[in-house]
């Protein structure tokens, strides 16, 4: 994990934050093919990357990945193991694709045309991009309006749900309907705002309302936890410091009302 230190203004410090991926937006898919032609596609869940293989030609096809989402997505892809194939990269491989894009990762390359091959791949894929490196020296403003005073009813290593990759969350105890506004400038890259149900437990996790702002260095913030039809911008709008951008609320795994904000690279 890369560590970074988070600096608030209003005179507010705190030693953050572990640069980590989502584990709810992260997506695993492991496809195993035995067959006689290299053409194939494959899709995480969602459908939002695709994997394909184009055969160019008898003794070659091009290993294309496709990136319908908002976010920018870094794919770990690996062949392994490979009979007669070969790859025209080292294995495992790592590449950004941006928002909305597609393009041509490697080429999958037959060795001896007059044999029989076979090949096993996986990919997985996370939110960002896996070379960003947050600047240390940027001073992050409150989720909320300057002036206001809300208590940090979970910090660091909290005992309740700041526990692994969520270790340097912060949790603001703001009630239900509280302006929240933007930390940092950036482009609104991920929105969920259709839930009204919380309790307490993982299975409630996947009911959070939340916005994502993608930052000029690749990392990420997430606010989480906002009300029913609190997400008061769209998708790829950019935002700058202090804007309202939603509602503080009590969806998702959460036993009362409160803003979670995170941090966090690919």
């Amino acid at each position: 994990m890369n560590k970074f230190t988070l600096s608030f203004k209003d005179n507010y410090k705190s030693k953050y934050i572990n640069l980590f991926k989502i584990n709810m937006f992260s997506l695993l898919i492991l496809l195993c093919f035995t067959n006689n032609s290299l053409a194939t596609e494959s899709c995480v869940d969602d459908q939002s990357v695709c994997v394909s293989i184009n055969q160019k030609s008898n003794y070659s096809s091009e290993v294309v990945i496709k990136n319908k989402s908002t976010f920018q997505k870094t794919v770990s892809i690996n062949f392994d193991p490979l009979t007669n194939l070969k790859t025209s990269v080292k294995m495992p491989y790592n590449i950004t694709v941006v928002a909305h894009k597609t393009l041509k990762a490697f080429d999958l390359i037959r060795i001896n045309i007059s044999e029989e091959y076979r090949y096993n791949y996986k990919f997985y894929t996370v939110e960002g991009i896996m070379s960003a490196k947050h600047d240390n020296n940027y001073i992050y403003s409150l989720p909320y309006k300057s002036g206001e005073s809300y208590k940090i009813i979970q910090g660091f290593n909290g005992k309740y749900t700041h526990v692994g990759e969520q270790k340097y969350a912060l949790d603001f105890g703001l009630p239900q309907g509280t302006e929240i506004r933007a930390a940092r400038d950036g482009v609104v890259v991920g929105i969920k705002s259709d839930s009204s149900t919380s309790g307490w437990g993982e299975k409630y996790a996947k009911f959070a309302n939340y916005i994502y702002v993608q930052h000029s260095d690749g990392t990420f913030g997430g606010y989480i936890h906002l009300k029913k039809d609190g997400v008061k911008v769209e998708l790829g709008q950019k935002v700058k410091v202090g804007d309202i951008i939603g509602l503080s609320g009590n969806t998702g795994w959460t036993d009362g009302p409160h803003l979670h904000f995170w941090v966090y690279k690919a």
